[in-house]
């Protein structure tokens, strides 16, 4: 069959209209913080092939157990901000024991164009403006280059959006991210099966790791209607909107299976709901938290992220990735027709010292994702894997980032250039495999030509690369060799 490479939709942010919220407090939320994803769903192994290994109860329910406030975002548009924050801070407490509250004037400031008096001056801007919305997902794909998120007392939150100074900005990350789990979205015919397994993938994510994203329609969350009950709190869409109905996003912190159908003023055909915590303060919902029915079609249908890893921010000394910036609108996913396919990112030589590879960071898109892991540490001529260094192979389950820690540390040289190269084999029961790539070429702040290469070859030993101007999330994680 003839190798095809053929490029999936992106997000269009241009399409999007951005208002400047007022610095007053709003006798109504604000609902455009986020930025609807109208891209297709991604082919998966079929679902009932990965239902979950882990036990889940009936109930898990956070609230009476954790010291994690409910946090208010006044009048801006940054629910995107609290939601993907309030991931890190549901895992940060589950792992540590302890809470911690992070900055989302940060995460706003973070990402804006007019982040200080110069416009577009922030090279970690994407076309959005103070206040205005986003998406979660640039938050917690911007984490993993531990530039953000930082503590809640070094930048309080405000309603003021005046501009700041890039040093200002260059505040220190109280952790490092080290694991991203995407739980994609399904397609809009998905079956009742796809839903069920859907369903018990964020309860595992959300037992495990504190807390998973949902995207929703937060006009529908203030008042009852056919989506929205108020003395229950109760909220489920069973109409099958168009996705740019989205504009909210909070997070999913526990569920119960025994939440009534009749609870909801339209009422779905089985009890259950999610527990999900929104960002407009106390007042607002139960106390701050909502439920939401098991087949709620917003829940089905759009991403879902969650935090698996974090890590002290000393375990590394050095991080190499080709951008320092993820945004929605350079984001894009490839499919192709191989059985397998190569990714490779040059790095240029350590500035002072000789360093040693640790770890390597990986994104796949789909679940069961087989993959090879080769470093060349002493040059970029990678056209065939038996020259190179095998460093690692595995499966990685889950759609997301993951840190692989390798057994075998390897040296890299000040005066070598270096390389990796992953092999990934395309999931069993897909008729594609699908990569990610964030295409900084349409902005003039990072120029990655020749640097990332994209090969299709049926064999390891005769690797015809193209270089692509693009990211392929490959990390490299260093120590200084003594």
């Amino acid at each position: 069959m003839k190798k095809r490479l053929f490029k999936q939709s992106g997000l269009l942010l241009f399409s999007v209209l951005f208002l400047y919220p007022s610095n007053e407090v709003l006798a109504s939320p604000p609902t455009n913080g986020v930025i609807p994803d109208n891209s297709p769903a991604i082919e998966q192994p079929k679902l009932l092939e990965r239902q979950t290994r882990t036990t889940l109860p009936r109930i898990h329910d956070p609230r009476t157990t954790n010291n994690l406030a409910v946090k208010n975002q006044g009048s801006l548009n940054i629910c995107w901000a609290f939601a993907s924050n309030a991931a890190l801070e549901h895992h940060y407490e589950k792992k540590n024991g302890t809470p911690i509250s992070l900055s989302e004037r940060h995460s706003d400031y973070f990402f804006a164009r007019n982040a200080t008096s110069i416009l577009n001056e922030n090279p970690l801007a994407y076309n959005r403006y103070l206040g205005a919305g986003g998406q979660e997902a640039a938050t917690f794909y911007s984490s993993i280059r531990w530039k953000s998120p930082v503590l809640e007392k070094d930048m309080p939150f405000q309603l003021s959006l005046k501009p700041l100074s890039l040093i200002d900005l260059d505040k220190p990350t109280p952790f490092h991210v080290q694991g991203i789990v995407d739980i994609p979205k399904l397609s809009k015919d998905y079956t009742n099966s796809e839903q069920v397994a859907r369903v018990n993938e964020i309860k595992k994510e959300t037992l495990t790791n504190g807390g998973v994203t949902f995207r929703n329609n937060g006009k529908y969350l203030q008042s009852t209607n056919a989506h929205y009950n108020a003395k229950t709190d109760s909220y489920f869409t069973a109409i099958k909107n168009n996705p740019s109905a989205i504009n909210h996003v909070c997070l999913i912190v526990g569920w119960d299976d025994n939440f009534s159908k009749s609870n909801f003023s339209t009422p779905p055909s089985q009890n259950g709901a999610f527990i999900v915590k929104n960002s407009w303060g106390t007042s607002y919902n139960d106390g701050g938290y909502f439920y939401v029915s098991y087949e709620d079609y917003h829940l089905m249908t759009n991403d879902s992220h969650a935090i698996n890893s974090i890590e002290n921010n000393n375990n590394y000394t050095h991080q190499y990735s080709k951008t320092d910036f993820i945004t929605p609108s350079t984001e894009s996913s490839y499919s192709i027709d191989s059985p397998h396919y190569y990714l490779s990112n040059n790095y240029d030589a350590p500035k002072n010292n000789h360093e040693i590879i640790k770890a390597i960071g990986i994104r796949t898109v789909q679940y069961n994702t087989p993959y090879e892991i080769y470093i060349n540490p002493n040059g970029t001529e990678n056209k065939n894997l038996k020259n190179l260094i095998k460093v690692a192979e595995g499966i990685k389950e889950s759609p997301g980032f993951e840190t692989v820690r390798l057994k075998e540390h390897i040296p890299i040289y000040s005066k070598d250039k270096f390389s990796v190269v992953i092999k990934f084999k395309r999931p069993d029961g897909v008729a594609l495999a699908y990569f990610p790539a964030e295409f900084t070429w349409i902005s003039d702040k990072v120029d990655v030509s020749n640097q990332s290469f994209y090969s299709s070859s049926r064999s390891d030993t005769s690797l015809n690369f193209q270089s692509l101007k693009t990211d392929f999330y490959i990390h490299v994680y260093t120590d200084d060799l003594k």
